[in-house]
């Protein structure tokens, strides 16, 4: 008899081994996931805050920054991204006020990670980029996230790679 049971004891011991192993490395994989957006919408809260005290600083004797930013980086046209006088003036924001420049640098590797396509968890990402979008619209407001796109993309002259996430101009390219 123990040679008729045993061989079988051993293969389903061997087959819940294995099944443990597997759910053991799916409930990592969950947990790193949850992780990395409990980070991400740290940090993004964190960029988004000092984003919104950035803005509020005075750039003119009458203009905030959010204001000069709306009244020059607002554009219908993306050829108008692309004009010399606007890439001078973006280059003169940047140097008197470099911290706006840096802060929204930072948002956009994390909406790479959140967009990175995930097996499981992906609906959760997606769910994830959806409300840090949102917070940033919140508390930023929309057109200033347009306006801030489009300066990113003024100052970078368009050659970053990035994802870009709110500005209806950029919206379904990628800079080249």
């Amino acid at each position: 008899m123990a040679g008729i049971y045993a061989p079988i004891v051993a293969l389903t011991t061997l087959v819940i081994l294995a099944r443990q192993t597997r759910l053991q490395s799916q409930i990592n994989e969950h947990q790193y996931d949850q992780a990395f957006i409990i980070r991400a919408r740290a940090d993004l809260d964190f960029y988004a805050s000092k984003l919104a005290e950035c803005l509020e600083n005075q750039v003119l004797p009458n203009a905030t920054l959010r204001q000069f930013l709306r009244h020059h980086f607002s554009h219908p046209r993306i050829e108008d991204l692309d004009e010399e006088e606007l890439r001078r003036l973006a280059e003169k924001l940047n140097s008197s006020s470099p911290r706006v420049f840096d802060l929204w640098s930072a948002v956009y590797p994390i909406f790479g990670g959140l967009e990175a396509p995930r097996t499981d968890s992906y609906s959760t990402f997606k769910a994830t980029l959806t409300s840090s979008k949102t917070r940033l619209i919140a508390l930023l407001s929309f057109e200033t996230c347009v306006c801030l796109e489009n300066f990113y993309r003024v100052r970078t002259e368009g050659q970053m790679d990035v994802p870009y996430q709110f500005s209806p101009l950029l919206k379904n390219s990628r800079s080249k």
